[in-house]
């Protein structure tokens, strides 16, 4: 009725699929917490041998989450600072260049300023499917020899999301009762069956970078104790 046609020669496909049968699907994330591992081993989507190590492994993850780890606030806070200065001799080199002042994290003022007022590099770069050039990470990369503003907007946002996804964020997730972070854990968040981590996502703390070192300082350990890796 509504035109679906092709879809007729599907049914007993669709019907038969893990996600019809109430299991994930192969090509999406999954999320199992609570009683919901024991529903989909009912349902048969884990064998046995998956069951039982997946049960084993679920009370040890929770003692991890209530356990937490220590954060160094104070690390992080005079990171923050150093950060945000540098993010203020950034702002002001780039108004220079270009004679006004604008929203530097707005991405239509930035496309305005870089491909209306300097004319820079519109060939080689890709479009949004509004039609407008794309201010992407990649894309201003392409271009960082091509006028100083570039490598200026580069390190305006990798600097911005260090200081909005890491140093500023974290400390106002850490719980004042003890100090620490207390993440939560997925067995099966990621549909390789990987353990993931989220609210804060303590698997994807920066590794690479000037600043890297210095935020994976602030995650500490008790007197007497020590994290290894």
């Amino acid at each position: 009725r509504m035109g679906f046609k092709s879809l007729v020669s599907r049914l007993d496909e669709l019907k038969d699929s893990p996600s019809a049968k109430g299991g994930p699907s192969p090509e999406k994330q999954i999320e199992l917490i609570g009683d919901e591992l024991e529903d989909y081993y009912k349902k048969g989507v884990f064998s046995q041998k998956i069951y039982e190590l997946e049960k084993a492994v679920k009370p040890v993850l929770r003692k991890m989450e209530r356990a937490g780890i220590l954060l160094d606030v104070k690390i992080l806070k005079k990171l923050s600072a150093k950060i945000a200065k540098e993010l203020i001799e950034i702002k002001k080199e780039v108004i220079q260049l270009v004679g006004e002042d604008f929203n530097l994290n707005s991405t239509k003022e930035l496309g305005r300023i870089i491909f209306e007022k300097l004319n820079l590099g519109g060939h080689r770069i890709k479009k949004t499917k509004g039609g407008a050039y794309s201010t992407a990470f990649n894309e201003l990369e392409k271009l960082k020899d091509a006028h100083p503003i570039f490598p200026l907007m580069l390190r305006w946002r990798e600097l911005s999301k260090l200081q909005s996804t890491y140093v500023s964020a974290l400390p106002r997730l850490v719980n004042p009762a003890d100090g620490r972070l207390h993440t939560t854990f997925k067995q099966l968040g990621a549909v390789t069956g990987r353990l993931a981590s989220e609210n804060p996502n303590l698997q994807n703390i920066p590794t690479k970078g000037e600043y890297a070192l210095e935020i994976r300082r602030a995650f500490t350990a008790p007197k007497g104790w020590l994290i290894l890796a």
